[in-house]
């Protein structure tokens, strides 16, 4: 919605802003070692170019999900699709293949999700049941995937050098996993829930690889603008930092729109995928062994630097 909007065009201009004045005060990559490269030449040359604005911003209705427990949502294509006006029509990113890469999913005309809806191609953009015009002329088409998400923040940070600005976007579903290295208390690890999710070989991309590969590996002196539109957003990234609502505005959200979230026109409830009983299952044998110390690392130890 607009105010949604207005708050992304705040965040990205306050980021983006920063990192343009970082990079004319005369802070290059010089001295800052990892990320980009040891040769002095090299390093002058990397600094010389103009800071750059990449995107990858990705959205997922679950049309025709692998797993029941992924409900179908009706908004995230079309976060996607506002992401896209507003970085380019008020910010001037680009919109080619170098500048913004875009993940979604889209109802084939014959699947179980296109017959539950009634939906098709070029049908109802506005209620969630086809992909917005905003979308379409990115090509090639990829699907939200575990492994086109994984390629996605490789692709955003590649080349990647001081006074950059870059967006990383997830509208879907949060869910909680098994956390296996004993870093969560409670014994899950927060996750976003790629369309092909299963709970078995695929749990999706979960906080600690996103902290990994993705905050963590972002160079000094770039400027990494986050927004995750799912359950469990405030911990997604699983940084030491993070910012919460005061109580007054958690119970006046709970009062206008229940505990499960806003359920608005389309039957959205909430963008949170429960585990199956064989995931908390799990969770809590994890619990269970490393509080007995039976794993080595005491529960709720980092496995690794958090800044």
């Amino acid at each position: 919605g607009a105010t949604a909007e207005a708050l992304d065009r705040d965040v990205v201009s306050r980021h983006r802003g920063e990192a343009v004045a970082w990079y004319a005060a005369g802070h290059g990559a010089t001295g800052f070692g990892s990320g980009f490269g040891s040769n002095s030449v090299e390093v002058d040359q990397r600094a010389s170019r103009p800071p750059r604005a990449k995107a990858l911003l990705i959205g997922v209705n679950y049309f025709d999900p692998v797993t029941p427990e992924l409900t179908r949502l009706r908004g995230c294509l079309n976060d996607v699709a506002s992401q896209v006006k507003v970085l380019s029509g008020t910010y001037g990113f680009k919109t080619d293949a170098e500048h913004m890469r875009v993940l979604f999913d889209e109802p084939a005309p014959h699947s179980a999700g296109a017959m539950m809806c009634g939906c098709g191609a070029g049908k109802d953009e506005k209620g969630g049941a086809a992909v917005p015009a905003a979308l379409r002329g990115f090509t090639p088409r990829r699907a939200p995937t575990q492994a086109e998400v994984r390629l996605g923040i490789q692709w955003l940070l590649h080349d990647a050098r001081c006074g950059d600005t870059l967006v990383f976007h997830f509208s879907g579903h949060g869910t909680q996993v098994p956390d296996e290295n004993g870093d969560e208390e409670d014994g899950m690890d927060e996750a976003i829930c790629t369309v092909d999710l299963d709970w078995y070989t695929n749990m999706g991309i979960c906080d600690d690889e996103l902290r990994e590969k993705l905050f963590l590996a972002c160079p000094e002196g770039v400027e990494l603008v986050a927004f995750f539109d799912c359950c469990h957003s405030g911990t997604m990234s699983d940084m030491k930092a993070i910012r919460v609502a005061d109580a007054s505005q958690l119970q006046s959200r709970k009062n206008r729109y229940g505990s499960r979230g806003k359920a608005g026109a389309n039957g959205d409830l909430g963008r949170y995928c429960p585990p199956p009983p064989r995931a908390e299952k799990r969770s809590a044998m994890i619990k269970t062994l490393h509080t007995s110390g039976a794993l080595g690392r005491p529960l709720g130890m980092p496995p690794g630097r958090r800044r």
